[in-house]
């Protein structure tokens, strides 16, 4: 099994007796790897670790090669899928608001989102525009939502 951690900055490939063929090496090396023969790994440093993760194990898992994630590579990618289910969550709750098919909690928790997880704060208009798929409540539920933000 071939193993995916990252050590210092640097997203390394171990192979180990698993071993590549030339054309997977090959690949490896495009994306920017380079092969330490005398430990039999390639090794990079990305500037989205993550990303280049997501490339390598969709391409072995194609090739029905085995591999893992390892140390703290593992904690940064189950961090990463936790805030994506967030964001999806989020993304359905606003899409259900916008439809008009959404309870007073899900906008309490919408408006949450909003105020807590977006990476920068938003701009008046901005914050404008999400809040008014909130019209289809009444005003006096409209203004206990808006105290969350």
């Amino acid at each position: 099994m071939i193993d995916l951690s990252l050590e210092n900055g640097k997203l390394v490939v171990l192979v180990g007796h698993v071993g590549l063929a030339p054309r997977q090496q090959s690949q490896l090396v495009y994306w920017g790897f380079s092969h330490e023969p005398t430990q039999d790994r390639f090794s990079c440093e990305p500037r989205e670790p993550l990303a280049t993760a997501a490339k390598v194990l969709a391409y072995f898992f194609k090739s029905s090669i085995p591999c893992r994630l390892t140390g703290s590579l593992q904690t940064m990618w189950e961090a990463r899928e936790e805030a994506q289910k967030i964001l999806l969550a989020a993304r359905h709750n606003g899409a259900r608001l916008k439809d008009g098919q959404l309870d007073i909690d899900g906008a309490r928790e919408f408006c949450t989102f909003l105020s807590r997880r977006v990476s920068r704060p938003l701009k008046d208009h901005q914050l404008k525009a999400a809040l008014h798929l909130l019209v289809p409540f009444p005003v006096e539920q409209l203004r206990v939502v808006s105290i969350v933000i």
